[in-house]
């Protein structure tokens, strides 16, 4: 484990949000603390880098399959803005999906993933070759993409504000940054705290706001225009995800209880299921639609130019 000092404004002064907090995918739990100085939420002591690999399970690493309607956030200002094609790079690319869609529309790819089962199958059922490297130890020539996407990436990563500023150089000065996160001042937060499912410590080592990530953006060269709370698909299964976390006994018994477990068929549990899930769905689909209105999503995404 190690202690780390603030990302964003290299304060060591913090305050404990969670002494320990975890998620349902294995037993250990982490100490979730927030910046005194700037408000940047971070696990804190943290695994090391070696050991991070241990929290990443193969058989459960899912990086999500392409639908258009869901990425719409992502895709649709960078082909409004730059009609015809382009060179895109997506830091965190999974499986490649974003890419490949993008690809068809006659764009260059560019791509990096550190998990080697997503870089082999993006090179397999999309035949693009993504870096299997951190985004610190690659490089592109300098004003090179017309747009670099950060999807649900940049809050795994140990240096986020370092590699803000090493992809700044490779954007072009008219490009466009897209950087989608999880929501630390959402409903889904409010309600649920330490089962908030984008909470997932070590997995994400920063959780951001709109205001600390407006603040990233502008250390680190950009200049944000907007900030949107409506990334549908993310605010729907966040809350459904923290609605099971915070309530099924099957999330309480660990892993193996969740992939394997059914529960007794005459529980309490499971007589009262039907009836749960109704107001479950139900509030759920409420709040889905609440928070782009209060602008309060489980995910934001913000869109930068360069400063």
């Amino acid at each position: 484990m190690e202690k780390v000092k603030c990302n964003l404004c290299q304060s060591d002064e913090e305050e404990v949000i969670f002494p320990a907090a975890g998620y349902w995918e294995y037993d250990e739990k982490f100490r979730v603390v927030r910046c005194r100085q700037c408000g940047l939420v971070f696990v804190n002591p943290r695994p090391a880098k070696e050991e991070i690999n241990k929290f990443y399970p193969e058989e459960r690493y899912w990086a999500g399959e392409f639908c258009e309607k869901d990425y719409r956030p992502i895709y649709r200002p960078i082909l409004e803005g730059f009609p015809g094609s382009g060179k895109i790079l997506d830091v965190g690319a999974g499986t490649g999906a974003l890419l490949n869609f993008f690809k068809e529309n006659g764009w260059q790819v560019f791509g990096n993933e550190v998990a080697k089962e997503m870089v082999d199958d993006a090179s397999k059922n999309f035949g693009i070759k993504l870096e299997g490297k951190d985004t610190l130890e690659i490089s592109f020539p300098d004003s090179f993409f017309e747009a670099i996407v950060f999807n649900n990436s940049l809050e795994h990563l140990y240096q986020p504000r370092e590699t803000l500023m090493r992809v700044r150089g490779w954007l072009k000065p008219n490009g466009l940054l897209i950087v989608t996160v999880p929501n630390i001042e959402s409903l889904g937060f409010k309600i649920f705290g330490q089962y908030w499912n984008s909470l997932q410590p070590p997995k994400h080592l920063y959780l951001f706001s709109p205001k600390t990530i407006s603040k990233m953006l502008e250390k680190t060269g950009f200049k944000p225009m907007e900030v949107r709370h409506d990334y549908s698909v993310h605010n729907t299964y966040s809350l459904e995800q923290s609605l099971r976390f915070r309530f099924s006994p099957k999330f309480k018994e660990g892993v193996g209880a969740v992939l394997n477990k059914k529960p007794a068929k005459h529980s309490p549990y499971q007589l009262a299921l039907p009836l749960f899930k109704i107001f479950g769905y139900l509030s759920i689909f409420i709040l889905a639609k609440l928070e782009p209105i209060l602008k309060k999503g489980e995910a934001i995404t913000i869109y930068a130019s360069k400063t």
